[in-house]
């Protein structure tokens, strides 16, 4: 029983329903983290939470990642400027 490798657009979705997950699993968390530090009045989980926010920050710079490296290269000639 032999499986073909997926190929490279189905494993592209895949890393983008991945990389959209975690951004909207870190959204969750950080806004949960807040509200409860908030609602009892903890510093700790306040700092928590704007700990989470830069994970947040990283995931999403992940995510557009993902999606552009997902794009076709650009076929444009790379020009180089020659020294005289």
């Amino acid at each position: 029983m032999s499986t073909s490798p997926p190929g490279k657009e189905s494993l592209d979705l895949l890393k983008e329903k991945t990389a959209r997950l975690s951004v909207i699993s870190n959204t969750g968390l950080v806004l949960l983290k807040f509200v409860v530090g908030f609602a009892i009045g903890s510093v700790s989980i306040i700092s928590e939470a704007i700990h989470s926010s830069m994970d947040l920050i990283a995931a999403i710079i992940a995510f557009f990642s993902v999606r552009k490296s997902a794009e076709p290269p650009d076929t444009a000639p790379c020009i180089r400027a020659r020294e005289v």
